[in-house]
């Protein structure tokens, strides 16, 4: 409970706050610098580190589930915890559109989905009437 209240009363100490927020200043800025630099090997480094866990991905299949459960585990909760956010952003983002721009965006998008089911559904229309239509002149 003490250690609580002093680990509460550190993190709101206002030098703590100045400090780290240089240190994240710094940080950035150091990080901006190395990215603009392309001499720099601080990019290979990364590139080469990132390339062989990947290896490691696909040559080890525990990892691989392992590292597929944590992904999944964090994108649903982060999913959930901006659940508002998400949902007001695409509902701003559809607003936005008119109305022909929103059909030509999901006809690029699912044209061929579309498709299948205009077909489909033309399909099984004139099946529900020929079988109705038939029914009909049975009972009639």
């Amino acid at each position: 409970r003490r250690a609580d209240e002093l680990r509460d009363e550190l993190l709101d100490h206002p030098q703590l706050r100045e400090w780290t927020n240089s240190i994240w200043f710094d940080l950035k800025e150091r990080i901006k610098a190395t990215a603009a630099d392309p001499d720099d090997e601080t990019l290979a480094r990364i590139a080469a580190t990132v390339a062989g866990f990947g290896r490691r991905l696909v040559d080890d299949p525990a990892l691989s589930a392992k590292a597929n459960e944590w992904v999944t585990t964090t994108a649903v909760s982060l999913a959930d915890q901006s659940r508002d956010e998400i949902g007001n952003y695409i509902a701003t983002t559809v607003q936005r559109w008119d109305t022909s721009e929103a059909a030509e965006r999901i006809e690029l998008q699912v044209g061929r989905d579309l498709q299948f089911v205009r077909i489909n559904g033309t399909v099984v229309g004139a099946l529900a009437g020929l079988v109705i239509y038939s029914v009909g002149q049975l009972l009639g």
